[in-house]
């Protein structure tokens, strides 16, 4: 892939079908031949405003971070990234405008160089953030689990695909309890068989976002 353009919108639903409504927002993500990203740019229709996410990369080709920007060009937050030999991020800290971090994460992989446990302090609350990541047989994730060390809260999500890898279900938990429940209907694919129109339906009978997606690839 070179870039994808997603465009997200309200769903709106009439006479049994769903259509685009009111669009929230516009995303190009760019990728170089390696598959990295290379840089994304978010813009709002509805009040003009948006980012520009640039990232950066060391001599090595690993990401060593990124920097983002307003609409006018200002800087509104950057990170900066530690890879291993493998090219993997096992350290990220992220700062405001005004360079102050306002978190960092230690991040560990598994046998099979999957995420498996993200470690995170956060500034604002001066508190951890553990994440704990479950995979299947095809590098899906299927459960994430996290914990607060100020807060007994334990979230956790469980996450349903399709033979082609396609999320179709998302379920929310709060200390073990359900909280709410997502489903995703795939309605166009591209000759690559990769989607371009999604529907997101809220307990699984009311649309609640449809998006659409453009897909550029590489020659």
């Amino acid at each position: 892939m070179k870039t994808i353009t997603q465009t997200s919108a309200d769903a709106l639903e009439k006479d049994g079908v769903v259509e685009a409504g009111h669009v929230n927002g516009i995303s190009v993500t760019s990728y170089n031949k390696l598959g990295f990203v290379t840089g994304t740019t978010m813009t709002h229709p509805g009040d003009m405003t948006g980012s520009e996410n640039v990232v950066k990369f060391d001599e090595r080709g690993f990401v060593k971070g990124s920097e983002t920007y307003n609409t006018v060009g200002s800087l509104v937050g950057e990170d900066a990234s530690i890879c291993d030999e493998w090219g993997r991020v096992i350290e990220r800290t992220l700062y405001d405008d005004k360079g102050e971090m306002t978190s960092r994460s230690v991040i560990q992989y598994d046998s099979l160089n999957y995420k498996s446990e993200v470690n995170e302090y956060v500034a604002s609350c001066n508190c951890y953030v553990k994440v704990l990541f479950t995979y299947d047989r095809k590098g899906n994730e299927i459960e994430r689990n996290e914990t607060q060390s100020n807060d007994s809260t334990r979230l956790s999500y469980a996450y349903k695909y399709d033979e082609n890898s396609n999320m179709i279900e998302k379920i929310d938990y709060r200390n073990g309890k359900f909280l709410w429940r997502m489903t995703f209907q795939y309605v166009t694919f591209d000759p690559n068989g990769n989607w371009t129109k999604r529907i997101s339906y809220t307990e699984a009978k009311y649309a609640s976002s449809y998006t659409e997606r453009l897909i550029e690839y590489y020659p």
